[in-house]
């Protein structure tokens, strides 16, 4: 028997999605491939915000630093799924200086908690290295 989510996502034509941390859009890519409509996007670096701009024309892409925007500005209910993949360069094995909260871009996956705890997507998909 299928389940609720699932009859949603085949009956509804409307999937809104977001991507935090968004880069050029990879995780937007696949989010559009299943069907998934991805209305924002949010990436600090310019180059990486112009390219997922360019990927996908029909988003609004906010190209600053996260800890600054409100999440009332992608807000739009109702919202089904938040993706992203905060800086994961403290949390990576591979590093053996700055592996500690201490580095502040540690601190960058509670933004993504915070969007969705704003927005309480149906979904979210939070991408980042073991570790």
């Amino acid at each position: 028997m299928q389940d609720a989510n699932y009859k949603m996502m085949k009956t509804n034509k409307q999937l809104i999605g977001i991507d935090l941390f968004a880069g050029a859009g990879g995780l937007s890519l696949g989010a559009e491939m299943a069907g998934i409509s991805m209305r924002y996007a949010v990436e600090a670096d310019a180059y990486a915000a112009a390219s997922y701009k360019r990927n996908f024309k029909n988003a609004t892409v906010f190209c600053e630093d996260i800890r600054k925007l409100s999440a009332d500005k992608l807000n739009t209910q109702p919202v089904f799924i938040i993706m992203g993949g905060p800086p994961c360069q403290g949390f990576s094995l591979s590093n053996t200086k700055t592996r500690d909260m201490s580095n502040p871009n540690n601190r960058m996956f509670e933004e993504f908690l915070r969007f969705v705890d704003k927005i309480a997507p149906t979904w979210f998909v939070f991408e980042n290295v073991y570790g």
